[in-house]
């Protein structure tokens, strides 16, 4: 049986690192943060205050939106929580789905997202890429961060074939559905019920209900611009993938 993580997913706001606190002493393995810029405030001050004030629970992007900063900008901010972390952090990126509509943008491509990653890890790494052209790289002094190459696990977000085979050569491990090669994090909604608390009672529904908005959304996108023989490929791909791996 493959290992398996308990996690928790939470916004980055007032309470993030309070609660980060309170799932470390509840045993979750890791605590993700969102990032949506139109949404929610950044993210990276709040998993910097979440790493002082915890030791043992990783702490992960879910997901980091490329659009929102420079590639540049984003390594500066890994680096930074990779050093007050101790090493506890893994960076996730998707292309958008909520960030990037709620500004008025559609999603970034796949192959853009991909190259970004890309440059990142050459970037962490002290290697030299080109941004908007011109050749660059961190140059941080020594003790301005913690010495290059920076070793935190890199992910993508990804839902279909496309995006896995990408990340097959991109990313260490994906969000999504099981994947031929990589470990995938699967994101699941809902609540701990009280002793005799219905399952559609009132306080369940608002708990998950908009979780499963997003559910219902996300279908909705896959059906209207891609039409319904794209569905039916990530629905063939996923069952593909719990047949040969048991999941």
């Amino acid at each position: 049986m493959r290992d398996l993580e308990l996690s928790c997913g939470l916004p980055p706001g007032p309470d993030f690192a309070e609660l980060v606190v309170i799932a470390e002493e509840l045993g979750y393995e890791r605590a993700w943060i969102h990032d949506s810029a139109p949404l929610w405030e950044g993210p990276f001050v709040h998993l910097a205050l979440a790493a002082r004030r915890t030791t043992r629970i990783g702490l992960s992007t879910a997901v980091l939106i490329p659009g929102q900063r420079s590639v540049m900008a984003m390594a500066s901010g890994i680096a930074t929580v990779a050093r007050l972390s101790g090493g506890r952090l893994r960076a996730c990126f998707g292309t958008g789905f909520t960030a990037r509509p709620a500004v008025g943008q559609r999603p970034m491509t796949l192959n853009a997202l991909a190259d970004y990653v890309t440059a990142l890890r050459q970037l962490l790494a002290e290697e030299a890429v080109l941004v908007d052209g011109a050749s660059t790289r961190m140059l941080h002094a020594s003790g301005l961060t913690q010495p290059r190459p920076i070793d935190v696990p890199l992910w993508m977000s990804v839902f279909g074939p496309r995006g896995a085979a990408l990340a097959g050569k991109t990313a260490d491990r994906i969000i999504g559905p099981p994947h031929p090669t990589l470990p995938a994090a699967m994101i699941v909604s809902g609540t701990v019920l009280d002793p005799g608390e219905a399952r559609d009672g009132d306080r369940v529904r608002e708990a998950i209900g908009p979780w499963r908005v997003v559910d219902a959304g996300f279908r909705e996108v896959v059906y209207t611009p891609a039409g319904p023989d794209v569905a039916r490929e990530l629905r063939a791909f996923a069952a593909a993938h719990r047949q040969r791996t048991g999941q």
